[in-house]
C-alpha cells in the first residue's frame, strides 16, 4: 500500500513499537497527536497518531475513527511526552494515556446482536431462549439485558455466543457526565444571551433553565434546582456551558476576588526572585536550586515569579509533591490569583479534573498547582515551573511506566525555552551535587527566616538510655511528656510526627517466634483498632484480628511496635483535657478530610497534632512551638543508599515546622541511632555537614549521583520461574556488556514478595546516563521485549532499592 495513505498508531499497551493503520477514506492526512478508534487483536482501541515513518506491512486495517478534528495534544506537549518517553524507553502509548483524564475519552460499550433466528428445537433453556426474544426486538446493551434476565444473564450470554445465536458489538460513546451536584456561573449578561443572535438555535428548554437561573437567589444556583425548576433534562445546561454562556463547577466559579499581597521581600529573597526573573523576562532556560531553610519564605518567591509571568501573558506550573500540600498552597494560589488557579490531584473525582484540564486547554486558567500529573498540562506559553520540595520521593512515579517529575519538568522547561525552579530545605543529594559540582543548576541560598524568627533549639534523646533508666519500653520519653505539659500550659500547639501507619505495626507470637504477615505480601500485617482489622499497606488486603498464633496455634500473641493510631491513643490518655488529630492516609481520605483537619488545627481546635510525614513539610502555621519526633530513624535499617538522605529529610522538615513566628520553638528527636550522621546533622539542621558526609560514603560506594543506576525487577507467580528468568537476563546482560558496566543480582527484593508475585531485582551501575540508556534501550528490544511492562520491568534511576 502507498505510505502516503498510511499513519503510525501509539497504543496504550506495554510494548514499545506503534502500528501501522491506513487513513479513512476522504482523508489526506491524520495529524500528530490525534486520538482515534482503531481494531488491534479483536479488540477496539483508543491509540494515538504519531509522527513516525509507517512500517511496510502487506495487510492494512483501516482506522475506524477520527476523535479529533484538531491535534488533541498541543505540538509542544506531544513532543515533551515523546521526549519522556525515549528518555525512559516507556511505551509512548501509555504515556499518552496517563497524560489527561480518562473521562475525557468516549467509553467502550457493548452490544449484543441477534444473528440466527433459526434455534435447535431441542434447546430447552429459558435464560437463553428469553434473552432470544428480547433481541428480536434489535441490538441491546448488557445493562438492559441485565435487567431483564437478573443473575442469568452472564450464562445466557457466554451459551449464546458459544451457539453462535448472538454476536457482540463494540463501539465507544461519549459520556454525559453527571451535573446535577455543580454549580452554575453565569458569563454573560442576561440581555446578550437572550439576543435575536444567540436566541437562534436554543430551545424552550434551553429558554426555560436560562429563565430560571434569572429568577434564582442564589449568585451560583445548583443545577439539579435548576433543572428542577425549569423542567428540563440536564444536558440542556450543559449545551449552555459548550456555547460559552455559563460555566459548570464544584471547586471554584469563573470570576473570584483576589488579594493583593502585602508581603516585602527581604533581600535575600529578593536577590533571588531577581536572579530568576532576568531568565523569565527574556525566555530563557535555566534550572535554579532555592536552598532555604525551613521558614525561609520559598513559596513567596514561588507566587511573585508566577505573578510576573502571568503579567507578561504566559502560564505557570506549580508541582508539589502530594494531595495534602496540594490543598494547602492552592488556597494561597487562589487568594492570590483568584479564578486564574486550576487545580489538579487524585482525590478529586474524574469529573472535576476533566474540568480542571478543560479549562487549561482553553485558556481560562494561567496557573496549576498540583502533584506530578500537573505537569502535563495542556497551557500554551508556559514561562515557569516550580518543583517545590523537589527532593521529595512522590515525584517519582513507582509503577510501571515509571518516571521523575522533577526530572521531567527540567525537560520540559528546556523545551519551552524557560526558568525551572526547584526549592527545598533539604536538596536531594542530586540537585545539590549539580548545583555544587558539575554546576548544572544555579545554587540560590536562604540562610535567614522571615520576619526575624530564628530556628528551634533541638534535644536529642537517646531511647536506649531512657529504657535502661526506666527499665520500661516508653514510647513517649519523659523529656517529651514534660515539654507537652509545658505547651498545654502557655496554650501553645503540638506537632508529634510517628511516620508509620496503624495502632500496632505487626503482631508477634511469643512461642514460635514469627509475626503475622501478610498471604499474598512478604511484610508483617499492621494493627488497625478502631476499626479492629489488620490490614496489609503494600496490597490493602485486610484480615481480622487472630486469636491465635496461624503458624503454631499458640494464643501467646502480642501487639507490638506503635503507629500514629497507638500515639494518638498513648496521648489522649495522657492528656485528656486536650484535643488530638490525626494525619495520615488512614484518616485523610480527600482533599475535604485535610483541609477539615488543618482548619481545625489553624484555628486551635485542635492543641496536639499527630501524623506521618504529611504533617512535615510545606505549612506555615506560627502556633506550634513543640515538635516531637518518633523513631523516625528506623530508616537507617532499610536496606537502601538512599536512607540516611530520607533521614536527614524527615527530621530537618518536621522541626521546622516548629518556631514559625514570634515564639520560640523546640524539638524533641527521640532516636536509636543519635550518634549517626544523618540525625546529628538533622538535629543541627545543617545540611552542609550532613551533605559532606553522604557524598563521601556515595563516592566511596559508586552510588547516584557519582554513578548511573538502573533497576530490572522480575516477577512471577512461582519462585522457581523467577530465578529461572532472573538468571538467563544476567547471562544475556553480561556477555553483551562486558567493559565498564557492573551488574548486581539476581537477588531476591528486600520485600521478596508483593501481591502473591516473587520478586528479583538486577541492577546496572555504569559511568554516565548515556551509557546506561544504551544498555536499557538494547535490553528492552532483545530476546525479553515481550516480557517487558508484564512480568519484567526496567527503571532508570530507581527511586529505591526496595
Amino acid at each position: 500500500m502507498n505510505k502516503e495513505k498510511l499513519c503510525q498508531v501509539a497504543l496504550p499497551l506495554p510494548i514499545l513499537k506503534t502500528f501501522s493503520y491506513s487513513l479513512p477514506e476522504n482523508t489526506k492526512e491524520i495529524k500528530e497527536g490525534t486520538r482515534v478508534i482503531v481494531p488491534f487483536a479483536g479488540r477496539t482501541l483508543i491509540g494515538y497518531v504519531v509522527d513516525q515513518i509507517p512500517e511496510e506491512v502487506e495487510k492494512v486495517k483501516p482506522i475506524s475513527q477520527l476523535l479529533d478534528e484538531e491535534p488533541f495534544f498541543t505540538k509542544e506537549l506531544f513532543t515533551f511526552l515523546k521526549e519522556l518517553a525515549n528518555f525512559y524507553l516507556a511505551p509512548i502509548g501509555i504515556i499518552l494515556k496517563n497524560a489527561y483524564p480518562s473521562s475525557l475519552d468516549p467509553h467502550l460499550r457493548k452490544r449484543y446482536l441477534l444473528i440466527s433466528n433459526e434455534i435447535n428445537n431441542t434447546l430447552n433453556d429459558p435464560p437463553v431462549l428469553k434473552l432470544i426474544d428480547e433481541l428480536k426486538e434489535g441490538s441491546k446493551s448488557y445493562l438492559t439485558l441485565k435487567s431483564k434476565l437478573g443473575k442469568s444473564v452472564d450464562r445466557a450470554i457466554a451459551k449464546s455466543l458459544s451457539l453462535e445465536l448472538i454476536e457482540s458489538i463494540e463501539y465507544f460513546e461519549i459520556v454525559r457526565r453527571r451535573i446535577s451536584s455543580d454549580r452554575i456561573a453565569v458569563l454573560k449578561e442576561f440581555d446578550e444571551i437572550l439576543s435575536e443572535e444567540n436566541k437562534q438555535g436554543l430551545t424552550k428548554y434551553h429558554l426555560n433553565i436560562i429563565e430560571a437561573i434569572k429568577k434564582s437567589i442564589e449568585p451560583f444556583p445548583k443545577a439539579k434546582d435548576i433543572a428542577k425548576e425549569a423542567k428540563s433534562p440536564y444536558h440542556y445546561i450543559q449545551d449552555l456551558e459548550k456555547l460559552g454562556f455559563i460555566e459548570l463547577f464544584d471547586m471554584l466559579p469563573k470570576k473570584m476576588p483576589i488579594k493583593k499581597s502585602n508581603i516585602i521581600l527581604n533581600n535575600e529573597q529578593k536577590k533571588a526572585f531577581d536572579t530568576i526573573f532576568q531568565y523569565l523576562n527574556k525566555n530563557i532556560h535555566k534550572t535554579f536550586l532555592i536552598f532555604g531553610i525551613t521558614g525561609s519564605g520559598k513559596t513567596e518567591i514561588y507566587l511573585n515569579l508566577i505573578e510576573e509571568a502571568i503579567k507578561n501573558g504566559g502560564r505557570a506550573i506549580y508541582l508539589v509533591p502530594e494531595i495534602s500540600l496540594a490543598s494547602y498552597l492552592s488556597k494561597r494560589l487562589l487568594e492570590r490569583f483568584g479564578s486564574d488557579v486550576s487545580i489538579l490531584h487524585s482525590s478529586m473525582n474524574e469529573k472535576e479534573r476533566a474540568r480542571q484540564y478543560l479549562r487549561m486547554k482553553r485558556g481560562d486558567a494561567k496557573v496549576v498547582i498540583g502533584p506530578r500529573s500537573a505537569l502535563f498540562s495542556p497551557f500554551e506559553n508556559i514561562k515557569l515551573i516550580v518543583v517545590d520540595e523537589e527532593h521529595d520521593s512522590s515525584y517519582r512515579q513507582v509503577e510501571h511506566p515509571f518516571y521523575n517529575a522533577r526530572d521531567m519538568a527540567i525537560l520540559r522547561g528546556s523545551l519551552l525555552k524557560c526558568p525551572v525552579v526547584l526549592g527545598s530545605a533539604t536538596p536531594s543529594v542530586e540537585s545539590f551535587y549539580n548545583s555544587l559540582e558539575t554546576k548544572k543548576f544555579e545554587l540560590l541560598t536562604l540562610k535567614e527566616r522571615v520576619k526575624g524568627a530564628i530556628l528551634p533549639e533541638v534535644e536529642i534523646v537517646d531511647m536506649r538510655k531512657v529504657f535502661t533508666e526506666t527499665k520500661t519500653k516508653t514510647v513517649l520519653s519523659p523529656s517529651l511528656i514534660k515539654k507537652i505539659e509545658k505547651c498545654l500550659d502557655r496554650n501553645e500547639q503540638i506537632v508529634i510526627l510517628r511516620n508509620r501507619l496503624g495502632y500496632s505495626t505487626f503482631i508477634l507470637c511469643r512461642e514460635c517466634g514469627r509475626s503475622v504477615k501478610c498471604s499474598f505480601c512478604d511484610i508483617s500485617l499492621t494493627y488497625h483498632k478502631r476499626k479492629n482489622e489488620m490490614k496489609c499497606h503494600l496490597c490493602g488486603r485486610r484480615e481480622s484480628v487472630p486469636q491465635k498464633c496461624p503458624n503454631c496455634g499458640s494464643t501467646s500473641i502480642h501487639f507490638l511496635g506503635e503507629g500514629t493510631e497507638k500515639i494518638e491513643d498513648l496521648l489522649s490518655q495522657r492528656f485528656p483535657q486536650s484535643q488530638i488529630g490525626r494525619m495520615d492516609r488512614d484518616n485523610i481520605v480527600s482533599s475535604k478530610d485535610y483541609e477539615k483537619l488543618w482548619s481545625d488545627f489553624e484555628t486551635k481546635r485542635i492543641d496536639i497534632l499527630v501524623g506521618t510525614q504529611m504533617i512535615a513539610k510545606g505549612y506555615h502555621n506560627p502556633q506550634v512551638t513543640l515538635v516531637g519526633i518518633i523513631s523516625a530513624d528506623f530508616i537507617l535499617s532499610l536496606p537502601d543508599f538512599r536512607s540516611s538522605e530520607r533521614t536527614f529529610q524527615l527530621i530537618t522538615q518536621a522541626a521546622g515546622r516548629a518556631g514559625r513566628g514570634e515564639l520560640s520553638g523546640k524539638v524533641v528527636v527521640q532516636s536509636f541511632f543519635p550518634e549517626h550522621y544523618a540525625v546529628v546533622s538533622a538535629c543541627a539542621q545543617d545540611y552542609e555537614q550532613f551533605y559532606r558526609a553522604e557524598i563521601k560514603y556515595r563516592k566511596l560506594a559508586q552510588y547516584p549521583p557519582i554513578t548511573a543506576l538502573g533497576k530490572i525487577e522480575i516477577k512471577e507467580k512461582k519462585e522457581e520461574n523467577v530465578i529461572d528468568k532472573s538468571l538467563k537476563i544476567k547471562f544475556y546482560l553480561q556477555n553483551k556488556w562486558k567493559e565498564s558496566i557492573k551488574f548486581l543480582g539476581p537477588n531476591p527484593a528486600p520485600i521478596a514478595k508483593i501481591e502473591n508475585k516473587y520478586r528479583y531485582q538486577i541492577f546496572v551501575k555504569t559511568e554516565s546516563r548515556t551509557k546506561l540508556h544504551s544498555v536499557f534501550e538494547d535490553f528492552i528490544n532483545s530476546q525479553f521485549s515481550n516480557d517487558i511492562g508484564k512480568t519484567v520491568f526496567a527503571d532508570i534511576d530507581p527511586a529505591t532499592l526496595m
